[in-house]
């Protein structure tokens, strides 16, 4: 009835990042992102993505982002001191450290996650009409 033939399918993982920063990296300046990414790198700096295209990105254990950050989804693991603004989902895993306030359309935290912030829904109205550039300090 039961196989474990097939196994090896739970190992995998279901993310896949069109772009990955790894940890030994570090970026200066304003990154726009047309595609889903990972970050387990620094990165100081804005991280900005349109909302038309549905990017994730993905903030590693070791990733650490000094800038405001703005996308469809965002998932932190690592560290952020700026602002998170997920017009869809916003997910704090329990590694998460966050000094910003936070704006999302649905949240996830886990319990150990750290925010430290104000933390604000999306109105459902909003969350196609909202521009996330206006949640970014220039």
């Amino acid at each position: 009835m039961f196989s474990l033939k097939n196994s090896n399918n739970l190992l995998q993982s279901s993310e896949k990042f069109d772009t990955l920063i790894g940890e030994s990296s570090e970026i200066h300046g304003r990154l726009v992102l047309t595609g889903s990414t990972r970050i387990d790198g620094k990165v100081f700096g804005n991280i900005e993505a349109p909302p038309e295209k549905k990017v994730q990105i993905f903030i590693g254990q070791t990733g650490e982002i000094s800038g405001d950050i703005s996308a469809y989804q965002v998932t932190v693991e690592g560290k952020v001191e700026g602002n998170v603004m997920a017009t869809e989902r916003a997910i704090f895993r329990k590694t998460a450290v966050i000094h910003g306030d936070i704006t999302y359309g649905d949240l996830l935290v886990a319990h150990g996650a750290k925010l430290m912030g104000l933390i604000m829904p999306l109105k459902t109205s909003a969350r196609s009409t909202v521009e996330p550039s206006a949640f970014i300090a220039r």
